[in-house]
């Protein structure tokens, strides 16, 4: 409606006609006129953005200092991919790959820790430090299969019957029996807590097993029902290696310090001991008693029936061997390996390791084959009738560090941890060159069509793609003088460059070495200013035109919640320092900093939500909980619509999209190290621990093409719609079902077994007096890696049974963490209240008491389920049936981590926790079906 006008004295339609008419005329003018100014800013934003265009395609094709970072850039060449979803040599793509560059046969993706050949020779079994087996054929080095390991593996022992395999955990005593035909896991043997190397043997009988376990003892284990048997006393310290005589009637064990220990198994008694001249770490025995070890660099050959030595090797050994047959012996350190012979001690091969930390050799059951591992998860395998290395990979010097797109898009750049630059053609997919530049390597950055940017430790070096030859150099070689994730920056457009260094005015033999963060313009080649280096330095970033730096100090050693972390800001044309700011965080110790290509701060690792502050200077900082960011690296698209980075628990995976969701890339064994956009952004290039390169296109699979909008601006929506969750499955098997068989007073020692939903066969009851005992004085939890990261999307039901095992009255209870999985700890307090804490998806956790009114009762079975429905938002806690609990939450962890069982703060064994029975589901279960299998409880 429109309100009459009034004027004070008279009416408005008392106005002459003209008056009112003059009045409608201006009006009308005046708003033309004003679309008229619409209209020309219109046009002036499309000619500018024209022109934005078209400076942009001269950056590409060589950057100017100081130029802006424009968020408008030209379309990427279209790469072809290769159709017949194989890699060159034969092996398939991983889903939506489309190129691979370089080879993943006899690439483990990890440091190896553990080598073991089948009977027959054929196939070599790994174990790498991402707790993975893995098969390899070796006649092709083609990968057969890849299972979890499910702990972190020391060792591999081939049992007598050559059908199955014992893998030993490397700081638990834990022992995994599994079938090599297929890898399935029969039984496992728990020993107890440890904290060091475990060992293990099978008589030659297969009667038994023995194991080492805590307080310097041997358990003994009936090798067909898996059932403990002994222990054996005596020991004065950690053994270092067991053996049954040949008849089985003995049992030896060798400590590190040449101390040993004789056994009679009839009886349990010791029945000799003594020292003898071995010391240091020890291999298998042979067949015929030679045995080899390790001591200050040194390896010597002994015949264990007299303790006598055969030969001493030269030093420089990491490792050292005897073949089953005794007839030969290898050694090795990073130089490379020498075979010898028993008999005569006589050189009969060498083979070059590349310079690589040896991780663990080994001898093929008919002393036809020799294979090494390496600390970057490389695998080698050796004929010793020819001593000719098969499945040789080329183009494969080291696990990938940096990558950058170069010329026309059309050639990546990569280079690796050993320092070597390698060129790819991106339509061909043909690996051009291969050339050692610098150790250290951390960054790339094409500085235009024939320069190449390195920056390594404490070193900056320009490369000639053309010339194949360094331009220029300068800072110090092989010296950073700190310990940072990547202590080395470069804008994007390249024209500036800073690194942590030896002060330049400092004598090169000068200590302690004086560490400066040295600013440097790349296109002269010329030091531009000295900053002081601040005290653990986490990380450096410039802004896109090179004028900020930002940097980030680690937390302070020992720090229980990442205390002391700072983020400073400098302004690098003055000098200026523009602030100092804390960065809130108990969950990294180390954060990192970022600039988007629209020149916004972040650090991430330094919440656990996302935050904003507005420093001193005026800047607006945010800080965002997601840890798993390429440090250095230009991780976000140029037209600044996407983010790639790792996946939370999960470094092989990289996920793609915005700072809240993404697509997922995986594809890699182990670690992704690096990762490169296209000029345009549609393609994205990551390279892993393996050593292999995969392009991915990022529209392929995309509905639309993206939007040019801010990272920094971009909000996640609520749906407009909410699906109405499907009804949960009744009655489903669980994802994982252990049981615990047996409980020994003393330290944790059980056998379990696990359903036949992940592959083993079916569990034996629990709660008749049976579990797995907890200690609250134990500080080493007992660690099972069961689900192998395994995921549950859309919801999950953990659930089991516990018992508070406890003398009332005469000790008072200590706070204990009784198990943790991942999604979720279950803790009981001093005061003998359970409570449970639950994982957020993007870090951090929520608290849930479980008793309100009581305590748990010393001797009574409890039984503690928790289920989150993902679709519904709920989280739902139930004890002995009875809803305790029931919370709205959407956004809680969904991977299965490590089982922890046991962490206490009590200096008494008397407290002790029962735990068994343990399941885990891929959905929330019902609490109708869970209270009908359990009972209706009493609320608490």
């Amino acid at each position: 409606m429109i309100h009459p006008i009034r004027f004070s004295g008279f009416r408005a339609g008392a106005l002459p006609h003209a008056l009112v008419a003059a009045l409608l005329i201006f009006v009308l003018a005046v708003f033309l006129l004003m679309q008229t100014q619409v209209d020309l800013k219109k046009s002036d934003k499309i000619a500018q953005k024209t022109v934005a265009a078209h400076r942009h395609k001269k950056m590409a094709e060589k950057p100017v200092a100081g130029s802006p970072v424009l968020m408008t850039v030209p379309p990427d060449r279209v790469l072809p991919a290769d159709s017949d979803r194989l890699d060159d040599s034969g092996d398939t793509l991983p889903l939506a790959a489309m190129r691979r560059l370089g080879s993943t046969r006899l690439r483990s993706g990890g440091a190896v820790s553990a080598l073991l050949f089948t009977a027959d020779s054929s196939v070599l079994i790994a174990a790498d430090e991402n707790r993975f087996l893995s098969w390899w054929d070796v006649a092709t080095g083609r990968e057969i299969r890849r299972i979890p390991a499910w702990h972190l593996v020391g060792s591999m022992f081939l049992l007598p019957d050559g059908e199955r395999f014992v893998t030993t955990g490397r700081n638990e005593s834990t022992f995994l029996i599994r079938r090599i035909s297929d890898g399935k896991l029969l039984y496992r043997l728990i020993g107890g807590s440890w904290s060091g190397k475990s060992e293990f043997a099978c008589s030659p009988d297969q009667r038994l097993f023995a194991s080492t376990t805590v307080g310097n003892e041997i358990q003994l284990w009936d090798a067909v029902t898996g059932k403990p048997v002994r222990r054996l006393k005596g020991l004065s310290g950690r053994a270092g290696l067991i053996l049954f005589s040949s008849d089985s009637s003995n049992l030896s064990a060798f400590l590190a310090d040449g101390s040993y220990s004789r056994w009679d198994l009839a009886s349990g008694n010791v029945s000799d001991s003594g020292n003898a001249p071995m010391r240091g770490s020890f291999s298998t025995a042979s067949e015929n008693g030679l045995l080899a070890t390790v001591h200050n660099g040194r390896a010597s050959i002994f015949e264990l029936h007299n303790f006598s030595q055969v030969i001493q090797l030269p030093g420089g050994v990491q490792r050292a061997v005897v073949s089953p047959s005794g007839a030969r012996f290898a050694s090795g350190g990073s130089t490379g390996i020498t075979v010898w012979d028993a008999d005569t001690s006589a050189e009969i091969a060498s083979f070059s390791v590349r310079g690589q930390y040896l991780r663990a050799i080994g001898f093929s059951p008919d002393d036809k084959f020799l294979a090494a591992g390496n600390s970057d998860g490389l695998l080698r395998i050796w004929s010793l009738g020819n001593n000719e290395e098969l499945c040789r990979s080329p183009a494969q010097p080291g696990a990938v560090k940096s990558l950058v797109f170069a010329g026309d898009g059309t050639k990546l750049l990569s280079i690796c941890a050993n320092g070597y630059l390698q060129q790819w053609d991106l339509i061909t997919g043909e690996w051009l060159s291969s050339d050692p530049i610098a150790s250290s390597p951390y960054l790339l950055k094409a500085l235009d069509q024939d320069r190449v940017l390195v920056l390594a430790a404490g070193r900056l070096i320009v490369w000639s793609l053309k010339n194949m030859a360094i331009l220029a150099q300068a800072g110090s070689a092989h010296f950073s003088g700190v310990s940072s994730r990547c202590p080395v920056a470069v804008s994007r457009d390249g024209m500036r460059a800073v690194l942590a260094a030896r002060k330049s005015t400092q004598r090169m033999d000068s200590e302690p070495p004086a560490s400066v963060l040295q600013v440097w313009d790349t296109e002269k080649i010329s030091l531009q200013a000295e900053l002081n280096c601040p005290e653990r330095l986490a990380g450096l970033a410039l802004s896109p035109d090179g004028k900020k730096l930002a940097v980030t100090t680690s937390a302070r050693p020992g720090s229980p919640a990442c205390e002391g972390q700072n983020l400073f800001c400098y302004e690098l044309d003055s000098g200026r320092h523009l602030f100092t700011s804390p960065i809130p965080t108990s969950m990294s110790y180390m954060s990192m900093p970022i600039f988007t290509p629209a020149g916004h701060l972040m650090v991430a690792g330094g919440s656990y939500t996302q935050q904003q502050i507005i420093a001193s200077s005026g800047e607006r900082v945010s800080f965002i909980s997601h840890i798993g960011l390429f440090a250095g690296h230009e991780q976000i698209s140029p037209d600044n619509a996407r983010l790639a980075r790792l996946s939370w628990g999960d470094s092989s995976n990289v996920i793609v999209g915005s700072w809240w969701e993404g697509r997922d890339l995986k594809g890699h064994r182990g670690w992704v190290r690096a990762v490169a956009f296209s000029h345009g952004g549609r393609y994205l290039a990551s390279g892993g621990q393996d050593s292999t390169i995969l392009l991915w296109d990022l529209y392929a699979a995309e509905s639309h093409m993206p939007d040019q909008s801010s990272l920094s601006e971009q909000r996640l929506s609520p749906a407009e719609a909410v699906e109405l969750p499907a009804e949960a499955p009744i009655n489903a098997l669980p994802v994982l079902h252990l049981a615990f068989e047996d409980v020994i007073a003393g330290p944790p020692l059980a056998v379990t077994t696990i359903s036949e939903s992940v592959g083993s066969h079916f569990h034996a009851e629990g709660r008749v007096g049976r579990g797995l005992s907890l200690s609250a004085a134990e500080r080493c939890p007992v660690t099972l890696n069961e689900a192998g990261d395994f995921e549950l999307p859309d919801g999950w039901t953990v659930e089991f049974w516990f018992l508070l095992d406890q003398k009332v009255g005469e000790e008072a209870l200590a706070y204990m963490r009784v198990f943790d999985c991942g999604l979720m700890n279950f803790v009981i307090n001093r005061d003998g209240r359970p409570a449970m804490f639950y994982r957020l998806s993007g870090g951090g956790h929520g608290h849930l008491g479980l008793m309100k009114n009581n305590v748990v009762a010393p001797g009574q079975w409890y039984h503690l389920a928790v289920a989150w429905d993902k679709p519904a938002g709920k989280l739902r806690a139930q004890l002995n049936g009875a809803i305790v609990a029931e919370l709205p939450r959407s956004n809680l962890a969904t991977v299965i981590g490590p089982l922890s069982f046991g962490l206490g703060s009590g200096k008494s064994p008397v407290n002790r926790v029962v735990i068994d029975e343990l399941k885990i589901y891929r959905h929330a279960r019902a609490a109708d079906e869970i209270a009908g299998e359990v009972g209706y409880g009493e609320a608490y």
